[in-house]
């Protein structure tokens, strides 16, 4: 059978400041809460409440820098090819250093944000928003050349089975050195 999930090689230390970055967490946590139960008032209009939608996706969006990072196979065979270190170890924001106009790399989520979001609307309170924000987040280095599988296959967006998507699109991922989650 096909696998398209490997077991991390590696172990990376526990991050020093891991305090700090829970406190940054329940932060987080705290704001999507509070923004998806305004969403539940219904005196909003359709532009406020989409403004507090794309805030949340703008959120979760940025919880992502704090998450480790997968990488394809290919994306990461490929980094290793022309650059020193472990593109799992890298953000979105240091990609122009190593991928001039984001061409050949695309950091993404493997669960949509989209998809992200409507959990955490459908379950706003805050304890079903930390689990989400810790347990449900992978973010995932692959090639354009594998987006755009993903994306002809139908799951640029719409993915209830992403390791099952992945598979589909013939995508190896490689877990983060010290695993997903945070």
């Amino acid at each position: 059978m096909y696998s398209s999930l490997l077991e991390p090689t590696d172990a990376m230390e526990v991050c020093e400041n891991s305090k700090d970055k829970n406190s940054i967490i329940n932060a987080f946590a705290q704001a999507i809460s509070a923004l998806c139960f305004e969403l539940k008032n219904s005196k909003l209009s359709t532009r406020e409440k989409r403004i507090l939608e794309s805030t949340i996706s703008d959120i979760l969006k940025k919880i992502g820098d704090l998450h480790p990072s997968g990488a394809s196979v290919a994306a990461y065979k490929m980094f290793k090819d022309t650059h020193e270190g472990d593109i799992r170890n890298l953000t979105w924001q240091q990609q122009p250093n190593y991928d001039k106009g984001r061409k050949i790399f695309h950091r993404e989520h493997m669960i949509p944000i989209s998809s992200l979001r409507q959990k955490c609307i459908e379950g706003p309170e805050v304890e079903n928003v930390l689990q989400i924000i810790q347990k449900e987040i992978k973010i995932v280095w692959i090639l354009k050349t594998e987006d755009s599988r993903l994306s002809k296959n139908g799951h640029r967006h719409n993915r209830p089975d992403p390791e099952g998507a992945y598979e589909e699109a013939k995508i190896t991922v490689m877990k983060p050195e010290n695993n997903w989650g945070i």
